[in-house]
C-alpha cells in the first residue's frame, strides 16, 4: 500500500505486475489559488477576478496526466454536487484574457507597452505564486498559471521552495503573496468551508492560521462578508434540518462564486496505490467505503479492518 504520484506510476508500479498492482484515485477536496487577502492588490475583487478569469483551468489536468478536473466554482467537489445549488450545479469558470484585462482596467490599472498592467503610482501588477519544487503535479500548475497569467498582463512567478516545510511555514504564517494548496476533507461541504473560511481560522501575518484559511479571510480582509460567513457557518452547526444546513452552505457557496475569497483551480484527489497479491478488499471505483491512502487518517485503520486474505 502506498501513496504519492509521479508521471511515470504506470511504468514504475502498475506495469511490473499489472494483475495485481492497482491505483485508485478518489476526488476529495478542491486545490485553490490562495490570495494573501492581508496583502493588496489581493484585496480587491476586482484583481481576484481578474486572476480567475486569465487562469485556462483546462490545462491543469495535464499535470497529474488528468486525473484532476478543472473545479465547480463553489469549490464543492463532485461527491457532494447534491450539497450545490442549483443555478451552480452546471457552472464552469470561463477562461477570458479580454475578460481578465477588463477587470483590471476598472480596477485602475493600465497596460504599457511591456504587456503589463501597472497602478496609478507606476507599480506593475506582479506577484509569485509559492509551491514546493518537489511536487510535480503542482509545480507544473503554478507554471502554466504563471504563463496565464503573463498573457494577461500579470507579472507572476513561480516561487519553487526546495522544502515543504518553508512551504507549510509560509503559508500558515502568512509570508506568501499566492500559494497553491488544497482545502480540508468532510462528509458535507461544511467541513471544508469552516476550516477555509471561518473568521476564528484566521488572523494577522504573523499568526498561524488554522484550518486552511490560508487566505486570511475573516472581518479584516472581508468585513460584513466575513461575519456573514459565520454566521451561516453556525447556521448549519445548530440546526439538525437538512434543509436549513442545505440553505446555510447554499448561502456560503454564493459568496465564494461572487466574492472569490480562494479561487478554485481542480478537483484535488487522493493518490492510493496498493496490490491484491496478498490482501483484497482495498476500496476502489466498485466498492468506494474509504478513500484509501494510508495518510488519510483514521480511515487508514477502517481500510485494513476490510482486507482479507488473498487465496
Amino acid at each position: 500500500m502506498g501513496t504519492g504520484w509521479t508521471p511515470a506510476f504506470d511504468q514504475q508500479f502498475k506495469s511490473k505486475d499489472p494483475q495485481h498492482n492497482k491505483t485508485w484515485f478518489f476526488p476529495s477536496n478542491t486545490v485553490m489559488l490562495y490570495l494573501n487577502l492581508y496583502k493588496a492588490p489581493f484585496n480587491n475583487l476586482l484583481v481576484r477576478e481578474a486572476i480567475s478569469a486569465a487562469i485556462n483551468r483546462d490545462n491543469l489536468p495535464q499535470g497529474v496526466a488528468l486525473y484532476a478536473k478543472p473545479a465547480n466554482p463553489t469549490g464543492i467537489i463532485p461527491a457532494r454536487k447534491d450539497w450545490i445549488a442549483p443555478e451552480y450545479q452546471n457552472a464552469t469558470f470561463q477562461y477570458s484574457v479580454s475578460q481578465a484585462q477588463a477587470y483590471l482596467k476598472q480596477a485602475g490599472y493600465t497596460q504599457h507597452s511591456d504587456g503589463y498592467f501597472y497602478d496609478s503610482s507606476g507599480k506593475v501588477l506582479g506577484f509569485s505564486i509559492i509551491v514546493p519544487s518537489s511536487w510535480s503535479d503542482w509545480a507544473q500548475d503554478v507554471q502554466f498559471i504563471v504563463n496565464d497569467l503573463n498573457k494577461a498582463g500579470i507579472k507572476a512567478t513561480m516561487n519553487g521552495v526546495a522544502d515543504a516545510n518553508t512551504y507549510f511555514s509560509a503559508i500558515y504564517g502568512g509570508n506568501y503573496e499566492a500559494a497553491i494548496s488544497w482545502t480540508d476533507k468532510g462528509p458535507t461541504p461544511y467541513y471544508p468551508y469552516r476550516d477555509m473560511l471561518s473568521s476564528s481560522n484566521s488572523g494577522p501575518i504573523g499568526k498561524s492560521v488554522s484550518g486552511s484559511n490560508f487566505e486570511r479571510w475573516d472581518t479584516h480582509t472581508a468585513g460584513a462578508l466575513a461575519t456573514q460567513v459565520d454566521q451561516l457557518l453556525k447556521q448549519y452547526m445548530t440546526s439538525t434540518d437538512p434543509n436549513v444546513q442545505k440553505q446555510a452552505i447554499q448561502g456560503i457557496e454564493k459568496i465564494m462564486v461572487e466574492q472569490l475569497p480562494a479561487i478554485p483551480l481542480t478537483v484535488n484527489v487522493d493518490w492510493d496505490e496498493y496490490t491484491t497479491k496478498h490482501w483484497t478488499g482495498w476500496p476502489d471505483d466498485s466498492n468506494p467505503y474509504d478513500v484509501g491512502p494510508p495518510y488519510q487518517l483514521p480511515d487508514a485503520a477502517n481500510v485494513i479492518l476490510h482486507l482479507k486474505p488473498a487465496s
